[in-house]
């Protein structure tokens, strides 16, 4: 009885082993093929009024968003403020940082930075060199992944990055069209906002594509155009849409500090390949400095509100890549009780943990931030 047992025991053995193997065998043969995705979150400016940088804890700012930002591959933000360690914080006209006001957003998970923007020479000369060696610091040692907008001393050519990430390579390129004074400007990464800077910028995108082939091909665009306008121009529309056509895939624009469109564009199979965002607002700012209880739709209350937006790209087989994943995430700015601006996620539980008088105006906010939306257009 004993070998028989051990015979019965020594068959069930093989085909228990037998049927592992034919499971994985025909799970791998079955299962869809492994494509490498890269995970994107784009932000808005990086303000730092008086009523954010006196804050005693910077990181309570990103608190409710770092689930966000810590988990994706890159988080990009435009730091629309000089980094002087050496000087004082500063508020408009002239704003300035010291490095820990810088440190509590890479803590919170931001990865890639642009440096190109109306208040990149605030601090003239001595402004753009402290920041630009801050970066490149960071950089060197991996702090940040790229941080782009400003040139080295004595270069006239714009400036990009090429990031390595997950299998991927991405062409980050940060530039402005506007700033507020024309002093000290040599080492920015400037275009003059005219039909001729920007048919050479988009030159420049097309032959820069061609000479440094990437998976994705991201321009940063500080537009130089008013602030606070929450509808976009036919012309900006044209003219971004003709730097698509040049190579670029994802256009992240900013400067107005208040959320405007985006745009999905598919290819010709109908799946979506670029996008455009043509303004994302403030990521956090003292620009609404108070809630205007009275009147929560004025044109000042749609500086407090913006979007995060959510991005996943895939590589097919071929190399091509599509944007399978591409999610608005409405943000908001709220002073709590110590004065504290913070960034804030639109959702039920927040809306619940405040006052009534508070629920009032957010929920009045959320319903018109949210007609800020995107479409997806076939090319």
């Amino acid at each position: 009885m004993k070998k028989r047992h051990r015979k019965i025991f020594t068959i069930c053995l093989i085909f228990s082993v037998f049927f592992v193997i034919l499971s994985e065998t025909s799970s791998t043969l079955f299962a869809e093929p492994y494509l490498p995705s890269l995970d994107l979150t784009f932000t808005g400016d990086l303000m730092a009024h008086t009523s954010n940088f006196r804050m005693a804890d910077y990181s309570l700012i990103y608190k409710d968003i770092e689930y966000i930002t810590r988990n994706d591959d890159l988080t990009f933000t435009n730091l629309e403020v000089p980094v002087v360690a050496d000087q004082p914080y500063e508020n408009y006209p002239n704003f300035n940082i010291q490095p820990p006001y810088v440190e509590a957003a890479i803590n919170a998970g931001f990865d890639v930075f642009s440096l190109a923007n109306n208040h990149t020479n605030d601090q003239f000369a001595k402004g753009i060199a402290s920041t630009y060696d801050y970066f490149t610091g960071l950089e060197a040692d991996g702090t940040v992944d790229a941080a782009c907008g400003l040139k080295p001393a004595g270069s006239k050519d714009i400036t990009w990055r090429l990031i390595e990430k997950n299998g991927f390579k991405v062409l980050f390129v940060a530039v402005t069209e506007i700033l507020n004074t024309f002093i000290d400007m040599t080492r920015i990464d400037y275009i003059s906002p005219n039909a001729k800077g920007r048919a050479d910028f988009t030159a420049f995108c097309k032959k820069l594509r061609e000479e440094h082939p990437c998976d994705l091909f991201i321009v940063s665009m500080h537009v130089g155009e008013p602030e606070y306008v929450r509808t976009v121009p036919l012309s900006r529309k044209n003219y971004f849409h003709q730097l698509l056509d040049a190579g670029v895939d994802i256009i992240w624009g900013n400067h107005p500090h208040v959320t405007q469109e985006w745009e999905v564009i598919a290819d010709e199979s109908g799946e979506p390949s670029k996008l455009i965002m043509y303004s994302m607002g403030n990521l956090i700012s003292g620009q609404r400095y108070y809630y205007n209880y009275s009147d929560p739709g004025a044109d000042r209350e749609y500086t407090g509100d913006s979007l995060i937006m959510k991005v996943s790209a895939v590589k097919r087989d071929d190399g091509s890549v599509r944007l399978e994943f591409v999610q608005p995430l409405f943000i908001t700015t709220e002073i709590d009780s110590e004065r504290n601006f913070v960034i804030k996620r639109y959702s039920a539980a927040f809306l619940e943990s405040n006052s009534e008088k508070d629920n009032a105006y957010f929920t009045k906010r959320y319903e018109l931030i949210k007609k800020t939306t995107g479409l997806t257009i076939c090319r």
